[in-house]
């Protein structure tokens, strides 16, 4: 009676950390090999997250620091940037960012920084950088031409 309980809880478990892992941000890496200014920096999105509307594409962008930072006195090993693009003008807002102490924006919350303002705080992305590599990888998603 006892063995069949067992089985029972481990594909429960199981069946609930493949839910977990499911329902999670899907971190896809964004090619900015060519852009001046990564500086060994790794770049991703969560196109999990992807929304588009009216307003352009929302999108959460995960940078990962080759070298550590330092804000506050904290060290800064990742952060996350919440963002609209435009895809018809090739242009992006930062509403807000999450600085973290771990990768791939694990541990402690170090900063966050709201910058939503009405209108947003559009800027032209420069050609050859990595918010120009970002708004083309997002803008290449299937949601963008939905």
């Amino acid at each position: 009676m006892l063995k069949p309980l067992v089985y029972f809880f481990l594909i429960t478990n199981a069946a609930a950390q493949t839910l977990a892992q499911a329902s999670g941000p899907r971190w896809e890496h964004v090619d900015t090999s060519g852009s001046s200014d990564a500086n060994g920096n790794q770049y991703f999105v969560d196109t999990s997250g992807l929304k588009s509307d009216d307003g352009g594409i929302g999108a959460t962008i995960l940078v990962e620091f080759k070298d550590v930072q330092v804000q506050g006195g904290r060290e800064i090993k990742s952060l996350t940037r919440s963002s609209r693009v435009d895809c018809l003008h090739r242009r992006l807002a930062v509403i807000s960012i999450d600085s973290f102490t771990g990768a791939r924006a694990t541990g402690q919350a170090v900063l966050f920084l709201d910058f939503r303002a009405d209108p947003l705080p559009w800027r032209d992305v420069e050609p050859g950088s990595v918010d120009s590599a970002i708004v083309g990888f997002i803008c290449a998603s299937p949601l963008s031409r939905s």
